[in-house]
């Protein structure tokens, strides 16, 4: 069984010469470098999402992990979990990024310490120590009517208070980086 591609080459090249038939006894040598096969054949492990007490959903379900605990979880420590269990990986992982939520990043920490602007806001203690099912169904229907267009949108929003979280994800990441031992990136949701 004879194989033939034609090439189409309207509009592709300067020449005028007809489109050329290649066969497998006319095609060319494969000129592909060879990429050297990695003898170990190594597979590396990580999470690519996951949220600290920067981020509100994260915050409103009781974490209050910081992007250094949840680094230092993901290189074999252990972390106290919000069921009030101690949890910790078999294995440690080889690659990790904290992608707190860019929306109201560090906002709900902020309402919450009592030394902070944010904390005055009216409706900070609704949205900052809800505990029944009811509290939390307000405290996310406020983190909606913030983030979403409408009247409220951008209402705690601080700038000086993203930034600085922000900047914090940042220098933990940079902090935990251990080149060809365990791989950080920086990064949102």
């Amino acid at each position: 069984m004879a194989v033939s591609l034609t090439t189409l080459s309207a509009g592709c090249s300067d020449d005028n010469s007809p489109a050329k038939s290649l066969t497998p006894e006319s095609a060319p040598e494969d000129t592909t470098p060879v990429v050297p096969i990695n003898s170990d054949k190594n597979a590396y492990f990580g999470d690519l999402h996951v949220h600290s007490s920067y981020s509100f959903d994260a915050f409103l379900f009781g974490v209050r992990a910081e992007p250094d605990d949840a680094y230092r979880f993901a290189q074999g420590a252990k972390l106290n979990h919000v069921g009030g269990f101690e949890m910790q990986l078999k294995t440690p992982f080889d690659f990790f990024s904290v992608t707190d939520h860019g929306e109201m990043l560090g906002h709900y920490r902020a309402m919450a310490d009592p030394s902070h602007a944010l904390s005055k806001h009216p409706d900070a203690r609704a949205a900052t120590q809800a505990k029944t099912r009811e509290e939390l169904q307000t405290a996310f229907a406020l983190a909606k009517e913030w983030i979403r267009p409408g009247p409220r949108q951008g209402e705690l929003n601080d700038a000086a208070v993203t930034q600085s979280s922000w900047a914090e994800i940042i220098a933990s990441a940079n902090r935990h980086n251990k080149p060809g031992e365990f791989t950080t990136f920086i990064g949102y949701e």
